[in-house]
């Protein structure tokens, strides 16, 4: 059952489009941006063998965990000169907006909001390892946050991830953000890490609304048992309808920028709700001027 929040009907293309790709299913689901190939298959990651012998001893897997956080290099000033120049903007707000320890951000003014700290003294986050960045001419000149979110939601057809009205979008495969971990460390989740982990938890779930038509689907049996021993060290959450969350939330969808490159759209997911966040650059650093979740699943 879906409860859209009051006056945000419109962006139910939005909600839809975070259903289809906010959690990790098997078979990976259509519509997701294509994943690049890996030089290496799973049964060669030591994580995929790592997680069976693993199993029950924590200090092993967190040695393991480890080992995973050293391999990320986050982009350097000298790489990201090389590439065009919205490159710096998306990553200066991505490295702004993403943080996982601070989840009040993003219900922005609603000091209402019940949101929660799913990823409270966890020792490790794991970073989403790509991004999809759209750009549009022009938008009304508008205060109104939620009104210029429906403009850009009648401008993308969200369900296929096709660009309409000559919107340019770009999907950055190699994304190293040098994110701030409040003395968390980083592992990115990678291809070959994604299918690793699927491959561990499993699928065995109650379906939605076992118990209760508002209960989520939740984890059962051996998928339970491992998910439980996992998150010790790295935080994995079940879907709301099926799944795994792996990354840690906010998951980013999209970056929205008009191509003056002065204003931004983050369209995000935390859990089982999401929104938008709203940026400005004034004298040349984007500031965060606003976030609202608009639907909830």
């Amino acid at each position: 059952i879906l409860f859209l929040c009051q006056n945000m009907r419109p962006l139910f293309l939005l909600f839809l489009l975070s259903s289809l790709t906010g959690c990790d299913r098997r078979p990976v689901e259509v519509g997701e941006p294509p994943v690049p190939k890996s030089d290496t298959s799973e049964a060669d990651d030591p994580l995929s063998r790592g997680l069976q012998d693993y199993e029950g001893s924590l200090s092993r897997l967190k040695s393991y965990c480890d080992l995973w956080a050293a391999e990320y290099v986050p982009i350097t000033d000298d790489e990201l000169k090389q590439k065009e120049s919205w490159f710096s903007d998306v990553y200066e707000i991505f490295e702004d907006f993403w943080m996982p320890t601070e989840p009040h951000r993003l219900a922005g003014d609603d000091e209402d909001a019940e949101i929660g700290d799913p990823y409270f003294g966890s020792p490790f986050l794991v970073l989403q390892p790509s991004v999809s960045v759209s750009f549009i001419d022009t938008w009304e000149d508008s205060d109104d946050h939620s009104e210029k979110t429906i403009e850009f939601a009648l401008k993308l057809n969200r369900i296929t991830g096709e660009d309409i009205d000559d919107l340019k979008s770009e999907f950055i495969e190699d994304f190293r953000p040098r994110v701030s971990s409040k003395g968390r460390k980083i592992v990115r989740l990678t291809e070959m890490r994604r299918q690793s982990l699927l491959s561990f938890l499993g699928d065995e779930h109650y379906p939605i609304g076992t118990g209760n038509i508002m209960n989520p689907a939740t984890a059962k049996g051996e998928s339970k048992t491992r998910a439980n021993y996992i998150s010790h060290y790295l935080p994995v959450i079940h879907g709301h309808f099926e799944g795994w969350h792996l990354e840690t939330h906010p998951n980013v969808i999209r970056i929205l920028l008009n191509t003056a490159r002065t204003e931004a759209h983050v369209d995000f997911q935390f859990i089982y709700k999401g929104g938008t966040a709203y940026y400005r650059k004034e004298n040349g650093k984007w500031t965060l001027k606003n976030s609202e979740f608009t639907w909830v699943q």
